[in-house]
């Protein structure tokens, strides 16, 4: 480690897996559970834009999750 360097990169990697990854599972989670929470049945559009705001959250959070499994060589 040189002087000019703040932590070593195995340090770094971590704290970026570790956030990244943690705040993906997190939002994964949430949305996902929401997701099923919604009302099957119903005409109100408000569900439809929910159901689809929380569809695009789980797909975000899912890029998420490969791209740190990826970045770490788990993929």
């Amino acid at each position: 480690m040189t002087e000019s360097t703040l932590m070593p990169d195995s340090v770094f990697r971590f704290l970026l897996s570790f956030l990244t990854g943690g705040l993906s599972g997190v939002w994964l989670i949430h949305d996902f559970v929401m997701l099923l929470r919604l009302p099957r049945a119903g005409r109100d559009l408000r569900l439809g834009d929910r159901r689809f705001g929380y569809v695009v959250g789980v797909v975000i959070a899912t890029i998420g999750l490969v791209g740190t499994a990826r970045f770490n060589g788990l993929l």
